[in-house]
This record gives structure tokens, sequence and C-alpha cells, in this order.
């Protein structure tokens, strides 16, 4: 079973390192798209032997960038893809054995629920609406290379997941959301 991860970068030197390093560890292969990284994130890519395909574009423009990785991802002839953010980690129990065991059966997607953490990598939040709804709440993180599933370029922001599926599975692996360690 071929995998290939695709993610959507800017700016991302705080967690680049390890965000690579885990989806190395569940991949074939990895695209990006980097839309103007000035921080020393594009240096980082080469640390990576999977990471096989770098393009950059410019200007804000979330749909058309995740739009591009998945084209690029689907070049690559995989079974299964895998979309993360920068910031965003799979917890440690979540390994390519795993990965392949969840992604056998007659489903297109798998959802994985995302925790947010807080300040530190100690703590999450689901104190209040926004945080328990995104945790509770699957997204489509993993799917098949089908000509059906797809990220909505038009939208210029908050293209979160693919789009098009028609068969959910969800697993008991989270992943883990950095961003706001380092916002506040």
């Amino acid at each position: 079973m071929k995998i290939v991860g695709l993610m959507r970068i800017k700016n991302a030197i705080l967690t680049i390192v390890e965000t690579l390093y885990n989806l190395s560890e569940l991949v074939d292969e990895i695209v990006i798209v980097d839309n103007g990284s000035t921080d020393g994130t594009l240096k980082i890519y080469s640390q990576f032997p999977k990471v096989v395909d770098v393009i950059k574009t410019k200007g804000f423009h979330e749909g058309r960038d995740k739009h591009l990785a998945h084209q690029l991802a689907r070049k690559r002839k995989p079974d299964w893809m895998i979309y993360l953010d920068a910031d965003e980690v799979f917890e440690s129990t979540f390994t390519r054995t795993k990965l392949e065991k969840i992604c056998r059966g007659n489903h297109d997607a798998i959802g994985v629920r995302l925790f947010h953490f807080w300040l530190s990598k100690k703590f999450y939040r689901v104190d209040d609406d926004y945080f328990l709804r995104y945790t509770a709440t699957p997204f489509p993180r993993i799917f098949k290379n089908t000509n059906y599933i797809y990220f909505d370029q038009d939208k210029r922001i908050h293209t979160w997941f693919a789009k098009g599926y028609k068969h959910l599975k969800t697993t008991k692996y989270r992943i883990k959301h950095y961003g706001y360690i380092y916002q506040h």
C-alpha cells in the first residue's frame, strides 16, 4: 500500500521538524506547497528524504494551495493520502501498521479528532464550544486516491479537509494540534 502525505505550509519553523518526522513514520512520500516561508522552514525540507516535491506559491489562498498539494500527491499514484497542517502530529501510538489496518475496508475516508493544545504540549482545551466541537468532530484527514475526493480550490480560507468522500470511518487515533501553543 502506497501512502503519500500532503501539506500546505508557511513559516512553520517552530513545529515543522516534529511534524515532518511524525509524518515520515507513516507515509512513503511527502509533497509540500509552501506559501512563501521566510523563517527558515524551506531549509528544513531537505533534511527529510521522504519530501519528494516542494512547490512555492505566493499570495494567501488556502484553497488553491491545498488543491495544488492534492494534485501533486495524486501524481505520485498513492493508494491513500494523509493531509496534515505544519503544526499537527499524530499521537505516538499511531503507527504505519495501524494506519494500513484502518485503511482496509469499504470506506474512502478516515476521520481523525483534533486535540488543540494550549500554551504547552501538556494541556489541550475543551472548555468552550469552539474547542469542544472541534475536538469531538472527526475530520477526514486520511483519504483514498479517487477522482471524486477534492479540496475546494475556490475557497480562500478555512478549507480544513478533503470533500466529496462517500464513506467516512472514524478512528480512535488523534492528531495533536500545536498552533495555540505559540500564538498566545
